[in-house]
């Protein structure tokens, strides 16, 4: 049932709900066979191979109800320990957590097939009439986005997310396709202008009603609204989520508007970008280590656009108290949420940027150790699934390979066969934006 919620397809949670009343008749009636078929009908639905134990043959996190229970009190003890600040009571309880997990620390409870094609070099000059391509495809599309009002239930990230992505190609644009930096400089603007226009007076960004659109986010905010009704205002969620899940938003868009502010020389998209940072500065680390990562990546950009000491110090404070701790002699974080590899990807994502800022010294050497694990876990179960394809496979990378001097023979290979995939999506069936902007972009820095 968690495995069929997340992927938010009512009907699926509906049709679990349904086998998991025959299975209760079944049991009534002992009929062994009826169970046996039903439960291996549920595995397959929700990707597990027979048995339940394994994905693609992969060991995955299998949690009964009553751990689940307890792995959610561990979250609450873990983050009331994060907010006092000290290194020992979050261990301990890190501790209680591997000691609840036995074997299954770090392992993730889904596994998501990857990729293993033919790689394709794409040139940066080839790269840049890609994306003119899919600009021209997503026309109607990227108007919206460009109006500088916020659209009715789109969330604040993706407007981040298209202006990051934009910004990525610009400097490809200019050199390679001049024409189209006009277009892309509208995209940039008017998604900036929604983000502004959706950021609060606090920093961090309101979020959509989406009660009845996704099942588990759509709960929290029902569950929210029956506290207060306040905490909704036409169509918008208003007030920080209680799992700390604000810090998604307030990371992607504040990180898009430093970057867009920059380089488009609008410092009204600067201050609102460091106004997010501040929030996140002073907003305390939860459970969810990667809701904990975003917050390091806009500190360390905030850090990298003004040079201001508090940010290093909030963003490295945030990866030793709310990250580092939950790092599995695998590689991955502890609890089986986090040890998938999206969120694996996420968390390295922030190392990557902490990396970037931090001079040579015990704290950078250390943090290229955590950045050396990482990275083989995913190589390792690359080695069994293909070339991960997530959000961020190619840009995080592509960034090991020229940052942070992690030696592993398979790395370039597994980032070019990710980089292939990044472009095929785009062009096969039709030019179509398959790919997220910046994971598109990406591939520039390997084929230069």
């Amino acid at each position: 049932m968690s495995l069929a919620r997340e992927t938010n397809k009512t009907f699926l949670v509906e049709e679990l709900l349904s086998t998991r009343d025959a299975v209760t008749r079944a049991i009534e009636r002992k009929d062994a066979a009826l169970i046996e078929r039903l439960l291996r009908d549920m595995e397959k639905e929700v990707g597990l191979d027979s048995g339940g134990k394994t994905m693609a043959g992969l060991p995955v996190a299998r949690m009964t109800y009553q751990e689940l229970k307890q792995l959610g009190e561990l979250d609450k003890k873990l983050t009331e320990a994060m907010r006092t600040g000290k290194s020992a009571e979050i261990q301990a309880v890190v501790e209680e957590t591997k000691k609840l997990l036995g074997d299954r620390v770090g392992v993730p409870d889904i596994r998501r097939k990857g990729e293993n094609p033919k790689i394709i070099p794409i040139k940066p000059a080839d790269l840049a009439d890609l994306f003119g391509r899919i600009l021209d495809a997503e026309q109607a599309k990227l108007k919206h986005f460009q109006t500088g009002k916020p659209l009715p239930g789109t969330m604040a990230r993706d407007y981040a997310n298209i202006a990051e992505g934009c910004a990525a190609f610009r400097l490809l644009m200019e050199k390679h396709q001049p024409k189209r930096v006009e277009t892309i400089d509208k995209i940039i603007t008017g998604c900036c202008e929604s983000m502004v226009a959706l950021q609060t007076e606090e920093g961090f960004f309101k979020f959509p009603d989406l009660r009845g659109k996704h099942i588990r986010l759509g709960e929290m905010i029902e569950q929210m609204v029956e506290q207060s009704i306040a905490n909704l205002e036409e169509g918008w969620v208003i007030v920080p989520f209680p799992d700390g899940g604000s810090q998604f938003d307030a990371g992607e868009c504040g990180v898009a508007l430093l970057r867009a502010g920059a380089i488009l020389k609008n410092p009204a998209w600067t201050k609102a970008g460091l106004k997010a940072a501040e929030w996140a500065k002073d907003y305390p680390p939860v459970a969810n280590f990667n809701y904990n990562a975003f917050s390091v990546r806009l500190l360390a950009e905030a850090y990298r656009q003004t040079k201001e000491a508090k940010y290093l110090e909030a963003a490295w404070a945030r990866w030793k108290f709310g990250l580092a701790p939950g790092q599995s002699e695998r590689g991955r974080w502890i609890d089986p949420h986090n040890a998938r590899t999206v969120y694996h990807f996420i968390i390295l994502r922030a190392a990557n940027d902490l990396l970037e800022i931090t001079p040579p010294g015990d704290d950078r050497t250390t943090l290229k150790k955590a950045v050396q694990r990482m990275v083989t876990s995913i190589l390792d179960e690359a080695d069994k699934l293909g070339a991960p394809i997530t959000s961020y496979t190619v840009q995080e990378l592509g960034r090991v390979e020229s940052l942070a001097d992690v030696s592993d023979s398979r790395l370039h290979d597994r980032l070019a066969q990710a980089a292939t995939v990044a472009h095929l999506k785009c062009i096969q069936n039709g030019v179509k934006a398959a790919t997220p902007f910046p994971e598109l972009a990406a591939p520039a820095n390997i084929w230069k």
